[in-house]
C-alpha cells in the first residue's frame, strides 16, 4: 500500500508515492514540474520540457545493457492488431494497447531470446511429449471432475512454459488443448475446483501469439459451453479473466436483463490503469427476446486483449464475441419493431480515429476503412449515459 508503479514484470522498481526529493510536495506525477528523475514518480524527467512523463516500455532481457539478452531487437506491436507497429516513445509502461516483443536471431528462442538453438529444441521436445500424455490420457479415460482439474493444471503448468519460450504451440498442444476443453461438455463443472476452468482460460490465454492463434477459438466454445451447463438459472454473473482472454459467464432473468447494460471484463494490467472497456448496452427491451422458454438467458461475453486472428490491417480496436444460447418461446414475444434499434456496442479505439461515410467505391478500393455498421453513435458518457448520431459518420 502506498507505492505505486508498473505492474507486472519490469526493472522499473515500485516507488513510494508520499516521499521523493525531500520537499513539502513529494514524488511528482506525471505532467508535473521536475528537476532530475529522482524528482518524478516514474523516475523519468524530461531535460526539454522539466516534466515527470511516462517511462517507455522496454523489452526483456537478461541484462539491462543488452537489448533481448544481444540475440534480437526490441520490436513495438499492437496486441490487438499484429500488423500495427508503434514507436518506442507512443508504447508507454501505462499503455495497455502495445507490447514490447523481442524478435529473436535465427535459433535463439525465449520471450527475452536468452534460450540457445540446443536448449530450445530440447524444451520444445519436452513440451511436446507433456501434451502428448494428456492427449492420451483424455482419449483413454471417461474424464471425470477430478481428472479435468488435473489435466486443466498440467495444460496450464505446460502453456506457461511454451510462452516463456515465446514460440508457436505445436499441433501436440493444440491437441490437447482441444481434447481437454471438449471435456467440460462431458463433465459437471460444478464438481470441479473453480481452479479447473481457470486453469483451461489461463492456458489459452497462455497460447496465443498475435495474429497467430485462431486456432484457440474452438476451444473456447467448448470451454464456455461447459461454464454455461454449470451455472444455475438466476445465479450471479461469473468472470474469468487472463492476460490476453476475459469471459464472462450469465444466466440473468431475461426481464431482469431487457435493457441490460454489459462491460466486458478486464484483465490485471486493465483494472489497475482503469482501462475503459467495450461495452454492450441492450434498448427497448431486446433482452427479453434471447430467453429460453424458461424465462432465462444464457450468455457469454469474451474479449480478446490480444487479437489471435490475423487482422486487416485497420483494426484499432480489442475483439470482442458475444453469444447467446437461446431457445425462445417465439409466440410468447410481440413482433420486433425493426425501425428502432436493439443494442449499441461501445468500442474504445487505441488512437484516434475519424469515422465518415465512405462510398462503397471507396470500401471497396481501400478494404479496412473505419465505416458504420448499421449506424454509428457517439457515447456521452454523462449522468444520462446518452447516444447521439455522429452526424458526419
Amino acid at each position: 500500500d502506498g507505492y505505486y508503479g508498473y505492474i507486472g514484470d519490469s526493472n522499473l522498481f515500485c516507488t513510494n508515492s508520499t516521499t521523493g526529493n525531500g520537499d513539502d510536495e513529494g514524488v511528482k506525477d506525471i505532467g508535473q514540474l521536475c528537476t532530475t528523475d529522482d524528482d518524478c514518480l516514474f523516475g523519468r524527467c524530461d531535460t526539454m520540457s522539466r516534466q515527470c512523463v511516462e517511462p517507455p516500455q522496454s523489452c526483456p532481457s537478461t541484462d539491462a545493457s543488452l537489448v533481448c539478452s544481444g540475440h534480437g531487437r526490441c520490436d513495438y506491436i499492437a496486441s490487438t492488431n499484429p500488423n500495427q507497429r508503434y514507436a518506442s516513445s507512443d508504447c508507454g509502461v501505462f499503455s495497455t494497447y502495445c507490447a514490447p516483443t523481442c524478435l529473436c536471431d535465427d535459433g535463439y528462442g525465449g520471450t527475452n531470446c536468452a534460450t540457445s538453438p540446443a536448449d530450445l529444441t530440447a524444451k520444445l521436445a519436452v513440451y511436446d511429449s507433456i501434451c502428448a500424455a494428456i492427449v492420451y490420457v483424455a482419449n483413454t479415460s471417461d474424464v471425470s471432475a477430478q481428472l479435468l482439474d488435473s489435466l486443466a493444471s498440467t495444460l496450464y503448468l505446460t502453456s506457461r512454459g511454451v510462452q516463456a519460450l515465446g514460440q508457436s504451440i505445436s499441433a501436440t498442444c493444440q491437441d490437447a488443448l482441444t481434447q481437454v476443453a471438449s471435456s467440460m461438455a462431458d463433465v459437471d463443472v460444478s464438481k470441479a475446483t473453480y481452479a479447473s476452468p481457470q486453469s483451461l482460460i489461463d492456458a489459452l490465454s497462455n497460447f496465443i501469439l498475435p495474429g497467430e492463434s485462431s486456432f484457440v477459438d474452438e476451444s473456447l466454445s467448448y470451454i464456455v459451453r461447459g461454464l454455461l451447463a454449470s451455472l444455475a438459472n438466476g445465479e450471479d454473473a461469473v468472470a474469468y479473466a487472463s492476460d490476453h482472454l476475459q469471459v464472462q459467464i450469465r444466466r440473468d432473468l431475461a426481464t431482469a436483463f431487457a435493457d441490460a447494460d454489459v462491460t466486458f471484463p478486464s484483465n490485471t494490467k486493465e483494472a489497475s490503469y482503469n482501462t475503459t472497456q467495450p461495452r454492450l448496452q441492450l434498448v427497448n427491451q431486446a433482452g427479453r427476446y434471447c430467453a429460453n422458454s424458461d424465462g432465462f438467458i444464457q450468455m457469454t461475453s469474451t474479449k480478446w486483449s490480444t487479437t489471435p486472428f490475423a487482422a486487416p490491417n485497420a483494426t484499432v480496436s480489442s475483439m470482442v464475441r458475444t453469444e447467446f444460447y437461446a431457445n425462445p418461446d417465439v409466440d410468447a414475444y410481440p413482433e420486433v419493431d425493426m425501425s428502432t434499434p436493439m443494442y449499441y456496442y461501445t468500442m474504445p479505439f487505441t488512437t484516434q480515429q475519424s469515422l465518415l461515410n465512405y462510398s462503397m467505391e471507396d470500401r471497396l478500393l481501400n478494404p479496412g476503412l473505419n465505416n458504420t455498421v448499421p449506424a454509428c453513435y457517439t457515447y456521452s458518457d454523462d449522468d444520462a449515459g446518452s447516444y447521439s448520431s455522429c452526424g458526419t459518420c
